[in-house]
């Protein structure tokens, strides 16, 4: 099973899951993302999922990108759907990034450009 971590996006935070584990928080900013690339990197992670919200998004997927982690910007009605799916019946960020993690382990072989190269996208 492949490593996936399930980021919620906020203006000031990142809520990140790794395969449906504990979720952990850092600060959208510079310095924030890079802790949060050092904690996927110790994960081991092949995948990052997040929502599009509002453009809160790209300075993450950049910076993931440029640390060759690959990262789908995921159809956010879609994953609130499997998460209802999957009991996930109240939404918080931290439930959000572990349905997002959750998400991405359970349609890895349809979400395109995940085959360990690097690649932004929409599904």
């Amino acid at each position: 099973m492949i490593t996936v971590a399930g980021i919620d996006v906020g203006k000031a935070n990142l809520d990140v899951s790794v395969s449906g584990g504990s979720v952990v928080r850092f600060d959208n900013t510079t310095a924030g993302i890079t802790k949060l690339i050092n904690h996927l990197n110790d994960q081991d992670t092949a995948l990052a999922l997040c929502e599009p919200t509002g453009g809160y998004e790209r300075l993450l997927t950049g910076r993931l990108h440029q640390a060759e982690i690959p990262v789908q910007v995921v159809h956010p009605g879609r994953v609130r759907a499997f998460a209802k799916a999957c009991g996930y019946e109240a939404k918080t960020d931290p439930l959000d990034a572990q349905a997002l993690a959750r998400y991405g382990e359970y349609f890895r072989r349809r979400i395109p450009g995940n085959r360990r190269r690097t690649r932004i996208g929409r599904i």
